[in-house]
């Protein structure tokens, strides 16, 4: 039974030193296959490259990549030796985020005015007219007031009382009626009074520089300077005698 003890004792030590050497050989295969295969696998050399950095100097050597083009306005050496700045883009484009400034759009210099002095150009003077006039004036003596107060009236080629009369009062806007023309015309009625109004001998007359003429308004030629006065009579003229 001793015998028997020792023989399983034996088996059992030679399984484990078998299983040990087993196993250490194994790993010593292993390691060996790996240290076999790492130069076929190691990568071939490259030349190193420069990382490019964005918005930093390099150190003295300069950079292979052309950096790609922006919007951004670039920088030009002015004739002053200062850096000025030059907008490559339209104006209307926003300026880029690098904080550079972009000129304004240059505008057409504005001719500068003629030195005068310090004094003001003097005002133009309008030239006087040379023209002929005559004076006209309407009034009524006995509610002693003026239709039209005396006024100059521009005189035309050919003006009788009856024509200077009736420009004066449409430029002035002042009701006027006559009846027939020329060498019979006949006035009735100013600013709406009229012949007969105030009784049977009431009406309008005429004087040219004092005189009453005794014929029809519309046959009497005037001429420059001339003083021309219509009145409203009561009594066919007797009672505005001497008051003209």
């Amino acid at each position: 039974m001793k015998g028997l003890k020792d023989k399983k004792v034996w088996v059992s030590f030679l399984l484990i030193f078998a299983i040990i050497v087993l196993g250490t050989g194994g790993i010593l295969l292993a390691r060996h296959q790996k240290l076999a295969a790492e130069p076929s696998e190691a990568p071939s050399p490259t030349v190193a490259q420069e990382p490019i950095t964005n918005g930093e100097e390099s150190s003295g050597e300069e950079e292979t990549a052309v950096p790609p083009q922006t919007n951004t306005p670039s920088r030009e050496e002015n004739a002053d030796g200062t850096d000025g700045e030059r907008n490559t883009q339209a104006p209307q484009q926003a300026p880029s985020s690098s904080g550079a400034e972009t000129l304004p759009s240059q505008e057409p210099p504005v001719p500068a005015m003629p030195d005068s002095g310090g004094q003001e150009p003097a005002a133009e003077t309008e030239t006087p007219r040379n023209v002929s006039q005559v004076t006209l004036s309407i009034q009524v003596p006995d509610e002693n007031r003026y239709i039209l107060s005396p006024v100059k009236v521009d005189l035309e080629e050919g003006d009788t009382v009856l024509t200077v009369l009736l420009r004066a009062t449409r430029e002035r806007k002042i009701q006027m009626e006559y009846s027939g023309g020329k060498k019979n015309a006949y006035v009735e009625g100013i600013d709406n009074l009229y012949e007969f109004s105030k009784g049977a001998g009431s009406g309008w007359m005429y004087t040219v520089n004092g005189a009453f003429a005794g014929k029809s308004c519309g046959g009497v030629t005037v001429k420059e300077n001339d003083i021309i006065c219509w009145i409203y009579t009561l009594d066919l003229g007797k009672d505005i005698q001497g008051k003209v």
